[in-house]
């Protein structure tokens, strides 16, 4: 059975569908990595400029979801999403 997240807005529920949705409760720094990923490979140091966080906080964040198989790394040292793998 699949999970439908909704969220809410102005009055109105809407289905969550960017690619972070299912962190967005619990992680909510590694929804916001992944919806950067979701668009191009990215970093630590450009994530943590982006995010305005520690470059320690995202290298930790995305070292466990590259262990969960959410993250790839690429030969360029950037990460990307599992399902967007590009040989960089």
């Amino acid at each position: 059975m699949a999970e439908i997240l909704l969220s809410y807005k102005d009055g109105k529920y809407f289905e969550r569908t960017d690619a972070g949705a299912a962190f967005e409760a619990s992680a909510p720094l590694r929804a916001e990595i992944v919806n950067l990923l979701a668009k191009q490979s990215l970093g630590v140091t450009a994530l943590a400029n982006r995010l305005d966080r520690y470059k320690g906080q995202i290298s930790e964040a995305c070292k466990k979801m590259h262990e969960d198989g959410v993250l790839d790394r690429n030969k360029d040292k950037t990460y990307c999403l599992m399902s967007s793998r590009r040989t960089v």
